[in-house]
């Protein structure tokens, strides 16, 4: 039974070498195991079941005799030869101990799901769905174990994301698993078997929270078909130019659009992302679009690879005018300054609790010599953006000339020109650690 275990646990190497010396240390592993560690003084120099040596002193007069030097010489090997042993078996049982480890971490996490309560487990699928976009991982939940998914079917949150490339079978199934659950629909991938789709729901619009992938056509229909009145839906992923104010939307606290902002008074929450592929983007449409949400706390956006813009921007509102709670702004990719500044501007009545601002993979625009710290100010106010009571800074992945690791004084720059700001930290890629602002209030 022991050899078996033995054999099943042990570490593979193709290298099996006999470790030297590894007689010589038993034996004097032997002798402190007999002597109880008693005798095994530093003035020792080795001892009769070690071969060829006796028990000897090394104050001993004796050792000023030509024959003991090599004794000692022979015991000094012995020692150093026992050493060499005691660490090669320590790096071969810290090998073992390192493979042990790895195979016992399933064993252990296997053991411990199977005593976890159904409930608690459910728990942990219900935080995995949320980490996760898609159905995948309530896919991947559902085989692994006859266990895992009889607690998934049991746990209704798993099945609340429906997509249209569903089957009527798939629709029917997540309907009824998913209980009472608010419901995320997407409208995408589009299909001529749109309008089966939607009428799969009738009976459900009062569950809509989430409605994804929204353009133009199945707009239209839902309005065709009467599906305008979503009186929990809270949050909008809109496709389309055309505003769906008409519909009954009580609860909406966000929009995800791209590429054409609306105004929505009510709206709290609002993503904004804008892509290159040579559009010219409107940035004052832009300004008055987000000055018409009244009831704005959270405000993202991304400008990613863009070159093109209305540069012509004028903001009529006064200077940090409007508090918010917080400002999230994404440099991305090939990105224009020129593009950039308009932006600026266009938010320059805003003024945020909390400012994330983040150049990520910034490189040379097409006809453009930036400076890095321009991509740090607005051009009108010729104060630097990031304007906020709490500021934090992230470079990821940039070209050294934009990095702030290459602009020390920029921490400085920041606390001059943004009086607010009771804490500024930085975030870089370069190894660079900035020490973090703390203004005493």
């Amino acid at each position: 039974m022991h050899l078996d275990y033995m054999e099943r646990t042990r570490v593979p190497n193709d290298e099996c070498f006999p470790i030297t010396g590894l007689e010589n240390l038993i034996s004097l592993l032997g002798r402190l195991k007999t002597h109880e560690f008693q005798e095994s003084n530093v003035g020792e120099t080795s001892d009769h079941e070690v071969p060829g040596l006796a028990i000897r002193s090394i104050s001993s007069k004796n050792t000023r005799h030509g024959s003991d030097l090599s004794d000692l010489r022979r015991s000094l090997d012995e020692a150093k030869l026992c050493m060499a042993a005691m660490n090669e078996f320590r790096d071969r049982l810290e090998r073992r101990i390192r493979f042990l480890r790895k195979e016992c971490i399933p064993l252990i996490l296997q053991d411990g799901i199977k005593n976890l309560p159904d409930e608690l487990l459910s728990h942990i699928f219900e935080a995995g769905h949320g980490m996760t976009v898609g159905w995948t991982f309530t896919k991947a939940v559902s085989q692994v174990s006859r266990r895992f998914r009889q607690v998934s079917l049991r746990t209704p949150l798993l099945w609340t994301r429906i997509f249209a490339y569903y089957t009527a079978d798939q629709i029917e199934g997540f309907l009824s698993l998913s209980g009472r659950m608010d419901l995320d629909i997407s409208t995408q991938p589009y299909g001529s078997e749109r309008l089966a789709y939607l009428r799969r729901f009738l009976p459900h619009l009062n569950r809509w929270t989430t409605l994804r992938h929204l353009d133009e056509a199945t707009a239209r229909l839902m309005r065709d078909i009467g599906f305008t009145d979503l009186p929990r839906l809270e949050a909008l992923h809109h496709h389309c130019t055309n505003d769906p104010i008409s519909w009954s939307l009580f609860r909406v606290n966000g929009y995800n659009i791209f590429p054409d902002p609306i105004c929505y008074s009510r709206l709290t929450s609002f993503e904004f992302a804008v892509n290159g592929h040579g559009r010219i983007f409107d940035t004052e449409s832009f300004a008055q679009a987000v000055y018409s949400m009244k009831s704005l706390r959270q405000l993202s956006l991304t400008i990613n690879d863009c070159t093109s813009a209305n540069i012509k921007v004028e903001t009529t509102h006064d200077l940090h005018s409007v508090p918010i709670d917080a400002l999230h702004v994404a440099v991305k990719g090939r990105t224009s300054y020129a593009l950039v500044d308009s932006f600026y501007v266009s938010l320059s009545f805003l003024s945020a609790s909390t400012v994330h601002f983040t150049l990520v993979d910034v490189r040379y625009a097409p006809d453009e010599d930036n400076t890095p710290l321009e991509f740090y100010y607005a051009s009108e106010s010729e104060l630097m953006f990031p304007y906020g009571s709490v500021i934090n800074v992230t470079t990821l992945g940039i070209e050294e000339r934009f990095d702030p690791n290459v602009h020390p004084g920029l921490l400085v720059w920041l606390v001059e020109d943004c009086k607010i700001a009771h804490t500024i930290n930085f975030d870089t890629t370069r190894g660079v650690i900035y020490m973090s602002f703390r203004r005493r209030i």
